[in-house]
């Protein structure tokens, strides 16, 4: 039987499983999510760790995660997690909906591993609290398939999308994905309506070569000069022995963005990152790590100093302004 949910398209025999870990070829039963229900990760976090810096600012967000990924990258950085086995408690999506009306969250998040791995949960958690007049966000690698994603787009109010590299054959013989299907499934979200950020893990030596960063702040631009990336250190996991790449290193390729992008933060770096206006030049969010301590944007999003855009999306935001 074919799974049709994320770029691998696994053929699954009977009583097997598909790339992932998490789908099973259950005989006369077809598909079987092994985790539907389990979360093995489950947090309140701001959001700015998912990291969204331009999304409903100064919120809390309920987390949720699970194991398995639809990539294999040498540098995982939650690789224990990952290759866990699936939890033995399991919960409803009414659980989860429960939990999140109680601590008066604005947001959802499926986050921590790939989230399509446990499409069918997410979707199911998003749609009830789509009824409760709220929003769910994703933080992915990208691969799932197209079909899928435009069932699930209008209950997202947002993604983050980690691009790992810009080449497809690096892609493909190292990180066991598919550029042009990450590059899709950005398309889509904009297509959508989605609010978009996007992240570059920085890994020396993996994906630092050949101009691929530049190839890909370029690629963005052509979306949108204002989409926000964030890029990120990476720190020795899994296969991957480092070393991390230095701050110096960081703020080159930040530098280099900016010639592409507006809004371009560092991450894992031990130092806060504010929001500037890209017309007046105010910061418009004052950070301290995640936490949002200054917000001078009004609730159409745009800059308190100038009016300009920010394009920031304000919701029920904790932070008093």
């Amino acid at each position: 039987m074919r799974c049709d949910l994320c770029a691998h398209s696994c053929l699954i025999v009977p009583g097997r499983v598909g790339f992932c870990g998490d789908r099973e070829h259950v005989p006369l039963k077809g598909l079987q999510s092994l985790v539907y229900g389990k979360p093995l990760a489950w947090a309140v976090d701001p959001v700015e760790k998912k990291p969204l810096y331009h999304y409903f600012p100064g919120s809390s967000v309920l987390s949720l995660g699970t194991c398995g990924c639809t990539m294999d990258c040498p540098y995982c950085q939650n690789h224990r997690l990952v290759h866990a086995s699936p939890s033995d408690r399991t919960y409803s999506p009414e659980d989860v909906v429960a939990a999140g009306k109680e601590q008066e969250l604005p947001l959802l998040a499926f986050t921590y591993n790939e989230p399509t791995v446990w499409y069918d949960f997410a979707f199911d958690c998003a749609l009830l609290w789509r009824k409760e007049g709220k929003t769910s966000v994703f933080v992915t690698n990208g691969q799932m398939q197209e079909p899928p994603l435009r069932k699930l787009a209008p209950l997202l109010g947002a993604c983050n999308v980690d691009i790992k590299s810009f080449n497809e054959r690096h892609y493909k013989d190292i990180l066991k994905g598919s550029l042009s299907q990450t590059r899709r499934f950005i398309e889509i979200l904009l297509e959508e309506k989605v609010h978009v950020e996007l992240t570059w893990l920085v890994a020396p030596g993996i994906n630092t070569e050949n101009n691929f960063f530049r190839s890909c702040t370029r690629w963005i631009a052509s979306l949108s000069p204002f989409i926000p990336l964030h890029i990120t250190r990476a720190f020795p996991a899994y296969h991957w022995q480092g070393p991390s790449p230095s701050l110096e290193e960081l703020r080159r390729l930040r530098m280099e963005a900016r010639e592409d992008l507006a809004y371009v933060y560092l991450g894992n770096t031990g130092f806060s990152e504010s929001t500037t206006c890209y017309n007046c030049g105010h910061d418009t969010i004052v950070r301290s790590c995640y936490n949002a301590l200054e917000i001078e944007i009004d609730k159409e999003g745009k800059c308190s100093f100038c009016g300009a855009p920010t394009h920031v999306v304000m919701g029920n935001s904790q932070h008093k302004t």
